[in-house]
């Protein structure tokens, strides 16, 4: 007999086997192949385990019809489920086909798994970088509070030593302007420092050496010279100066300092100032 090129697709029946099963029935399988009116029952209530016969049957017979029934094996009366199938397309012969999953195919299944597995990877990955992100981000913000820190600690440091400046400017002019009144520099040097809040622990810069100092605070390295009466009345004086500056009022204070920028700035000024002091008492002393 002329070889069948014709296969059934068997996946639907495959499926209406497996809800049968899941309902607890013990199912059985008969194929009739119809050829006109001529009907031949080939396989008789075989265990759907053997559904595959109907494919090797076809490579013997040439049907145009195949009725595939259904019985419950507890109940083999009348079929649960019947199907006819119109062999009217041609498909490929192959005989490792039969059993291998039709429609949906085990590739296509495959390909739909490892989708889903790769999706879900993604997002597995996807939450593992939000997480990082939110790391990373609390990182950057304690960054910058350290190098805000930082920048405000640089401009407080800034600050002092601009400070330090300013008092050594305003105590060499000083030291300048006592020593306009005859007052040695280095008797202001030690009482000045008291003054301007300065003490042994300010370091000196490098650049400023003992020879070249203006302020007249850096300490003398050289070795001590006793002082001469003269000397040691002119250190009373400072030492009356700086007591008086300490105790009087912020106000005063400024006017001192600006009387003292403006005598740096002209020596001659000095004496002026003392003569026009001398003259304001002149009047008072003529009206006693």
């Amino acid at each position: 007999m002329e070889r069948s090129r014709f296969t059934v697709n068997l996946s639907n029946i495959r499926t209406k086997i497996r809800t049968y099963q899941e309902q607890g029935k013990d199912v059985l399988f008969s194929a009739l192949f119809i050829t006109g009116r001529e009907k031949n029952k080939l396989i008789d209530r075989a265990p759907v385990q053997q559904l595959s016969l109907i494919t090797k049957n076809l490579k013997y017979e040439n049907p145009d019809k195949v009725r595939i029934e259904l019985y419950d094996g507890k109940e083999a009366v009348n079929p649960l489920w019947l199907k006819e199938i119109q062999l009217a397309l041609p498909e490929p012969e192959n005989d490792a086909e039969p059993d291998n999953f039709r429609g949906l195919g085990e590739a296509e299944i495959s390909r739909i798994v490892d989708e889903r597995f790769k999706e879900r990877q993604r997002l597995a990955e996807y939450e593992q970088l939000k997480e990082r992100v939110l790391e990373l981000s609390e990182e950057n913000e304690e960054l910058r509070d350290t190098i805000e820190e930082l920048e405000n600690h640089a401009s407080q440091v800034e600050a002092e030593l601009e400070n330090k400046k300013q008092i050594r400017y305003y105590a060499g002019m000083l030291g300048d302007i006592l020593e306009s009144f005859g007052i040695a520099r280095d008797k202001v040097k030690k009482p000045l420092a008291e003054l301007m809040g300065l003490n042994d622990s300010d370091a000196t810069p490098k650049a400023i050496q003992p020879g070249h100092d203006n302020s007249g605070i850096v300490e003398n390295t050289g070795p001590a010279i006793k002082e001469s009466p003269e000397e040691q009345k002119r250190s009373e004086i400072i030492a009356l100066v700086a007591e008086y500056l300490k105790t009087t009022s912020n106000e005063i204070l400024a006017a001192i300092f600006t009387i003292f920028s403006e005598v740096e700035q002209n020596n001659s000024l000095a004496a002026e100032i003392v003569g026009f002091i001398n003259g304001k008492k002149e009047p008072n002393h003529a009206e006693i």
